[in-house]
């Protein structure tokens, strides 16, 4: 899948799931949230394309690498809306289960 289709899926996953469940649903939340998931699903996947390209592709697409990147993107995407728009539990677990969803949707295709 290329990059930018991988990117544009991403946005519209986690874009329609905190539509869907998040209380404020205003612009500038939709905003923030395409920022922030072009900034880390690119480094994300670009970094991926580096590994798989200097190491083995085995070892990094079917190993728990790829599960520790997603939870550090979790947390990095939790703390760049935190700044934005405030802390909170809700937060944390309405980030995790966008990009749960948006991996759970990537690996089905």
């Amino acid at each position: 899948m290329s990059l930018l289709i991988a990117c544009f899926l991403t946005c519209l996953i986690e874009g329609g799931f905190f539509c869907c469940f998040r209380s404020t649903r205003n612009w500038k939340f939709l905003t923030a949230s395409v920022g922030v998931n072009v900034l880390t699903n690119l480094s994300l996947n670009l970094f991926l394309r580096f590994l798989i390209e200097h190491y083995d592709y085995e070892l990094v697409l079917n190993s728990l690498s790829v599960f520790g990147l997603e939870g550090f993107i979790v947390v990095w995407e939790f703390v760049m809306y935190g700044l934005l728009f405030g802390f909170s539990k809700r937060l944390l677990l309405l980030v995790f289960l966008a990009n749960l969803a948006s991996y759970l949707v990537s690996y089905l295709m």
